[in-house]
């Protein structure tokens, strides 16, 4: 297989073998693959067949028992422990099926670990993010109940960790039979109100209340550009410029308290 230069992922020849004193467990066999930067690549195939395996090699969590294993042109397959916690820690990050959350850290505790295992400290990554956008006004999106003890319910933040959006927008997605309450009436709720701060709750698998999600999902981010030192948290905050999104027109929100009525626009 002909090298390509563009290649971020690349296997040769991958081998894995799991000994034990009276067998040999084959799990990987000759395994090649080339992936370039934007590319999207499933691995498929029946239990059994290594597919773990591999993710834990790619992942860094594992060696190869043979072959080579070049990641951003650099090989890898010899790397010690700590070389490989410090490359996963800046340049490899995991989806897993279920939350996978800290309980008892709230969501900005648990994107700022990273941040922890690199040596920063903590009033720095605390303050980074949010006080990036004080003064400005931006509208907060996020699933479920924010506010909440229970990540599985919704967004387990502190009132301080966002007191400096102009709006809070919770989305209530069905999950199954199971749709998240969310923070109306709540001492959250009333935090909000008490400062000024716009609150709205969505249902989109209701019927009554409309999502365009395209618009947020496939908008530009821009938090590299708010926060350059915090560029690697965008698997998990999307910031979104309506000057850049959308030129030339701004975001504009109409609501009212009494009819319970609420409308979000481009103009």
């Amino acid at each position: 297989m002909s090298e390509s230069p563009q290649s971020l992922i690349r296997l040769e020849g991958v081998k894995k073998i799991f000994y034990t004193e009276e067998v040999e467990t084959h799990a990987l066999a000759g395994v090649h693959l080339d992936i370039r930067p934007g590319e999207y690549v499933a691995i498929g195939g029946p239990s059994g067949c290594g597919k773990s395996t591999l993710l834990s090699i790619l992942g860094l969590l594992d060696t190869p028992t043979e072959g080579a294993y070049t990641l951003n042109g650099r090989p890898v397959q010899d790397l010690d422990l700590g070389e490989r916690a410090r490359i996963r820690n800046r340049e490899i990050g995991f989806i897993f099926q279920s939350f996978n959350l800290i309980g008892d850290l709230t969501v900005f505790e648990n994107v700022e670990l990273p941040l922890t295992y690199r040596g920063m400290r903590a009033a720095e990554r605390r303050t980074r993010v949010n006080d990036a956008l004080e003064g400005e006004t931006f509208l907060l999106m996020g699933p479920g109940r924010w506010g909440t003890n229970d990540p599985q319910l919704g967004v387990k933040v502190h009132y301080a960790d966002i007191n400096h959006c102009r709006v809070l927008i919770e989305i209530a997605h069905r999950r199954g039979e199971y749709v998240p309450e969310v923070s109306y009436g709540t001492h959250f709720f009333q935090d909000l109100v008490e400062d000024g701060i716009y609150y709205l709750a969505l249902h989109p698998d209701e019927g009554s209340d409309t999502l365009r999600e395209g618009f947020f999902l496939h908008s530009p981010n821009a938090l590299a550009s708010l926060c350059p030192r915090d560029a690697d948290l965008a698997r998990f905050l999307h910031v979104i410029r309506v000057s850049e999104a959308a030129p030339g027109r701004s975001l504009h929100l109409a609501m009212d308290g009494e009819a319970q009525q609420a409308l979000c626009y481009l103009e």
